[in-house]
C-alpha cells in the first residue's frame, strides 16, 4: 500500500480543501506535513479517530491538548507525540481560538527497520510523548529540506526522521 495516495484520499474526505498545509511525500511510506492553522471553536476539526499507520506530531505552538489511549497530554513547544496504528485519539482547543503549528509525520511500520521499530515501541510504552529541543530542530530541518523537493533532499529528510524517532 502506498501511504501517500491513501492519506490524500482520506484527507480530502475528512477536511475538504486545505490551503495552509504543506503536504510532502518523503518516500512511499513516509508522509510529512507542516501545518500552521488558525482555529476557533467553530472551525476546529476535533473528532475522535484512528489511522492504520503511525502518526508523529512535533508540537510547535498553540493552545491544544491531545487525548490518546485514554490519557490527556498538555503539550509544549518541542513535544513529540507518537500515535500507533489503530489508536483512538483527538486534539482539542484549550482556548477560544489559537494559531496551531505542528510538524506531522505519517508512516508505516515497514518504513522502519527492526531496531528503530523497537525504539519506537519503547517510547509508546512509556506514554508516547517525549520532549527534546533537538526533535524540534530536526523537524524544522526536514521542513526546510522537504520543500526543495529533489530526491537527495528527500533522502536527507528520511535520515533526519530516523534521528527524530531515536
Amino acid at each position: 500500500m502506498k501511504l501517500l495516495s491513501y492519506f490524500l484520499k482520506k484527507q480530502a474526505i475528512n477536511y475538504g480543501k486545505i490551503t495552509n498545509w504543506q503536504n510532502i511525500a518523503l518516500s512511499e511510506n513516509l508522509f510529512y506535513s507542516f501545518r500552521d492553522t488558525e482555529y476557533n471553536q467553530t472551525n476546529y476539526p476535533s473528532n475522535l479517530h484512528y489511522h492504520d499507520y503511525y502518526e508523529l506530531v512535533v508540537f510547535v505552538d498553540g493552545d491544544i491538548e491531545y487525548f490518546c489511549n485514554q490519557n490527556v497530554y498538555s503539550v509544549k513547544k518541542g513535544d513529540a507525540i507518537i500515535i500507533p496504528p489503530h489508536t483512538f485519539h483527538l486534539s482539542r482547543l484549550t482556548n477560544k481560538s489559537t494559531q496551531y503549528k505542528r510538524h506531522v509525520f505519517y508512516f508505516l511500520g515497514e518504513q522502519l527497520d527492526k531496531e528503530l521499530l523497537s525504539v519506537l515501541t519503547e517510547k509508546i510504552k512509556t506514554g508516547g510523548v517525549y520532549q527534546s529541543e533537538q526533535v524540534l530542530r530536526l523537524a524544522n530541518a526536514i521542513k526546510e529540506q522537504a520543500v526543495q523537493g529533489d530526491t537527495i533532499k528527500k533522502a536527507c529528510c528520511n535520515a533526519i526522521f530516523t534521528q527524530i524517532i531515536c
